[in-house]
């Protein structure tokens, strides 16, 4: 998995990578702790 910087602190206000990758794609979904995978 491959993450890239956002352009500037005010494109994403997280630090998070996972959230940022996820607020650019839209499409992105960790598990939760006591999930099963569909």
């Amino acid at each position: 998995m491959h993450f890239y910087p956002a352009r500037s602190p005010a494109d994403y206000p997280t630090k998070n990578p996972l959230v940022t990758l996820e607020a650019a794609t839209g499409s992105l979904r960790i598990p939760q702790p006591g999930e099963t995978g569909n």
